[in-house]
């Protein structure tokens, strides 16, 4: 119960106006409720109190990347490895703002560095393949979601990702099987059924792709309910 949290946690502060601990767990809660301005605020808060806590700038730097602030979260996660040069959050979370700011050599170096920290870091395996992907490094990518998959078996973007990646090198038989078993992990991401649809269509598997593309549509997702209109005219998926 997040808002029962930040509740009593902003009692506490009105009792104790440094309790560091109950800024830090107020901001986490905050984060977690998708407030991202207002987590931003308490960690604000942690860093005036303590201005050596690694794990503040790195929950502050993550509040700023969700918050649409990557150029101010990389300097948070800077200040955490300066803080301690250990933290694989900070490097694995620079990286992928790096990469939103166009630096994918800069990205590339920061989730090489969380990998050689910590091998078994399964969001950067995930977040690296993201990037090999984008610059057109399939089977490289294929290797990264890979991993995250056999650390994380339930990491289910990681089969979705990876099935996308199968698809573009035309392995529509291996794509429909990391969709499904993503769909076994979580049913109600609209995008599966999409994507599924997408190569369901081009193995001319029509009835498979109409029902794809159905339960997307009713799951809320705009490029199904686009691609239906557009079939329903040539006289399919009715």
């Amino acid at each position: 119960d997040h808002q029962g949290a930040i509740a009593h946690l902003s009692k506490a502060i009105e009792l104790d106006s440094k309790f560091v601990n109950a800024f830090y767990n107020r901001g986490s809660a905050k984060y977690s409720l998708g407030d991202y301005r207002g987590a931003i605020t308490d960690f604000d808060r942690v860093l005036e109190l303590d201005p050596n806590d690694a794990e503040a700038f790195y929950n502050r730097g993550h509040s700023k990347h969700d918050y649409g602030q990557p150029k101010s979260a990389m300097s948070d996660y800077g200040n955490a490895i300066n803080l301690n040069p250990n933290h694989v959050g900070s490097y694995s979370n620079r990286g992928v703002a790096s990469s939103s700011l166009g630096n994918p050599l800069g990205a590339m170096a920061d989730f090489d560095k969380a990998l050689r920290i910590d091998p078994k870091h399964s969001k950067t395996y995930f977040n690296r393949g993201n990037l090999k992907d984008a610059l057109g490094d399939k089977k490289g990518a294929i290797v990264d979601y890979t991993n995250a998959i056999r650390i994380d078996p339930g990491f289910y973007q990681a089969y979705s990702n990876r099935g996308l990646s199968r698809s573009d090198l035309d392995d529509n038989e291996g794509a429909i099987d990391d969709f499904n078993r993503a769909m076994e992990i979580d049913s109600t991401q609209a995008n599966l059924y999409f994507n599924r649809g997408l190569v369901m269509g081009r193995l001319n598997n029509v009835q498979a792709m109409c029902m794809d593309w159905k339960k997307a549509a009713l799951l809320g997702n705009d490029n199904a309910l686009n691609a239906l209109s557009k079939v329903k005219s040539s006289g399919f998926c009715y």
